[in-house]
């Protein structure tokens, strides 16, 4: 698929729909029985950081998204938290995530830890300003 897409970046649009959507349904297949396989979760870990890296992470319009799947999933964090980059999230976007995280219950606080520290706020600050 990757091949593909670079090979046709006239297809582009199509091929990240398909990338963004097939990412969000392997980490809905993430589960504690996948952990006791070490081949599955090595599938699963694989295919999260190759489709994560070439479709969420360098796309802003996913962070919102990818907040919302970790916070209805705070057992996923530690797979997609590598492709969450709030730093090119616009303005407007970073807080309603922001407001979402506020929301998160106590007893998830590493998962609102984990999701504030993937923003550089002096960086956010600094572009509104300007």
């Amino acid at each position: 698929m990757l091949e593909y897409r670079r090979a046709n970046p006239e297809q582009c649009p199509l091929i990240r729909a398909v990338g963004e959507d097939l990412f969000y349904q392997a980490a809905a297949l993430l589960n504690d029985q996948n952990d006791f396989y070490p081949p599955t979760k090595q599938l699963f870990s694989s295919l999260l950081e190759v489709l994560g890296n070439e479709f969420i992470a360098s796309n802003p319009s996913q962070s919102k998204q990818l907040v919302s799947t970790c916070i209805r999933s705070p057992k996923l964090i530690g797979s997609l938290a590598p492709h969450l980059n709030l730093a090119n999230c616009a303005p407007p976007v970073l807080i309603e995530i922001y407001n979402d995280v506020l929301n998160i219950p106590r007893r998830d606080i590493d998962l609102q830890f984990v999701i504030l520290t993937k923003v550089s706020y002096i960086e956010v600050w600094t572009y509104t300003l300007s």
